[in-house]
């Protein structure tokens, strides 16, 4: 395999495309050769017994090589092998898979052209299987030579297969053939070069015949390349609106004298002859050129139908999406509402609990001033105790005074004297813990009223 890199402005390596077998070759031109050089030098670096190009953007069944391999083999190894082929659009590119059935047609070089300009077989120019030696002798690369794209030059090899005894042909499509927007064959409107390359091709398929075949065959397959050239210019008019004169094209690519009227024996020059063949011919090619000319404009109106019909269609899903958009918002705000909905019943059940707290607080203060009431009226009675003492104490002391005469007895009163001051201290400090807690629990419920307030 040969890669042909022809942008000289970035250098291609085997690590760009994901193999290292030696049997993979990068030639990376210093220049843009354009297509026919490129083509030329391909051919030149290879050194293989049989030899085909491909473009990048084309496709070969898995079985495209076997097949070709076996219609060599079985056929004593001709210098020309065709597959049939299909075409597919953009990145649709169809299944890779095996494609071969195995069956072979086999003729001469001349029956074969006859059948494809008759568009009974499907070929694709350059990218049949060629013995390599029979492309370096029988390829005219100078007349060939064009600046850019090589249009109608792929022809050429369909025309050479003209000199070979035998050539195979293969009718299973094992080559995917591309076609998108971006390629140069389907976006080119230049109507000029499409008229001077059809011209090119019609006067080498002359070229290419003369001594070959009878003048009368020879005359009619130079009228299917015009055929082949006129179909091929009729459909650009899918890119362009231009005139087509059949009958000035015919003259000026077969070099017919330009004179007015119906072509007759004195504007046939040495093709007297045929006058009769040709207005025939011609008049079925300018039927085919309307109804062709017809069928594209429709086919225009359908694709402006079509697109109108795409853009409303558009419109629609963007109209749907809009309304998609606007029922999103509504749920949003629908699931907002309930939210809300739902904030406001947990502020109404906050408010509850709130309105239990307060209650509950009211019930708390009345309890504490329940509380208090009971513990002033403890003190009180505590008070009462304390001076019940201290009269105990100065009635003691007036005893003291009056049992001074027995000590005995004196000491025991002061002993019980200190047993019950002793108690009395007890239940005082009991009395003033008990006041301090009932203080402090006094203290906590007022500021949890304060809180509750808040």
């Amino acid at each position: 395999m040969i890669i042909n890199n022809d942008n000289p402005a970035r250098t291609l390596t085997h690590d760009d495309i994901g193999t290292q077998d030696p049997r993979v070759r990068i030639v990376n031109q210093a220049r843009n050769l354009g297509q026919v050089e490129s083509w030329r030098s391909l051919l030149e670096h290879a050194t293989g017994r049989f030899f085909t190009w491909i473009a990048d953007d084309d496709l070969y069944a898995p079985d495209f090589l076997e097949a070709c391999h076996v219609g060599l083999e079985t056929h004593g190894f001709p210098s020309c092998v065709y597959t049939s082929f299909d075409i597919f659009s953009g990145n649709d590119a169809p299944p890779l898979v095996p494609a071969f059935s195995g069956r072979f047609t086999v003729s001469s070089g001349l029956d074969l052209l006859t059948r494809y300009l008759q568009d009974e077989v499907r070929l694709l120019g350059n990218m049949g299987i060629f013995d390599r030696n029979f492309l370096l002798e029988n390829t005219p690369w100078d007349e060939m030579r064009c600046e850019g794209i090589a249009l109608f030059r792929e022809y050429l090899f369909i025309l050479q297969i003209s000199r070979l005894e035998m050539a195979v042909y293969i009718p299973d499509a094992l080559i995917y053939y591309r076609d998108h927007e971006g390629s140069w064959g389907s976006s080119n409107a230049d109507i000029g070069r499409y008229f001077a390359a059809g011209r090119w091709l019609v006067k080498q398929s002359a070229a290419v015949l003369d001594h070959r075949v009878d003048p009368v065959e020879r005359e009619q397959l130079v009228m299917l390349v015009f055929n082949l050239v006129l179909k091929q210019i009729v459909s650009k008019r899918k890119n362009v609106s231009f005139a087509v004169d059949v009958d000035a094209m015919f003259r000026s690519f077969l070099s017919l004298p330009d004179t007015p009227g119906e072509l007759d024996a004195e504007n046939c020059g040495e093709r007297a002859a045929h006058p009769s063949a040709y207005r025939l011919f011609l008049s079925l090619c300018r039927q085919y050129v309307a109804a062709e000319t017809g069928r594209i404009e429709k086919e225009g109106v359908i694709l402006i139908q079509h697109d109108a019909l795409e853009k409303t269609q558009e419109n629609q899903r963007l109209l749907v999406a809009e309304l998609e958009e606007k029922e999103a918002v509504i749920r949003t705000q629908h699931d907002a509402l309930i939210l809300v909905q739902q904030d406001h019943r947990i502020a109404e059940k906050s408010n509850e609990e709130k309105e239990q707290v307060i209650k509950a607080t009211h019930e708390a203060r009345e309890v504490a001033g329940n509380s208090n009431r009971l513990l002033a009226k403890a003190l009180e009675e505590k008070e009462a105790v304390v001076q019940t003492l201290h009269k105990a104490i100065g009635s003691a002391e007036n005893n003291h005074k009056l049992l001074a005469t027995n000590l005995q007895e004196k000491e025991a009163v002061v002993q019980t004297l200190h047993k019950v001051i002793d108690s009395a201290e007890t239940t005082h400090r009991l009395v003033a813990r008990s006041l301090d807690e009932k203080e402090a629990v006094i203290r906590a419920q007022h500021e949890a009223l304060q809180k509750a307030e808040s």
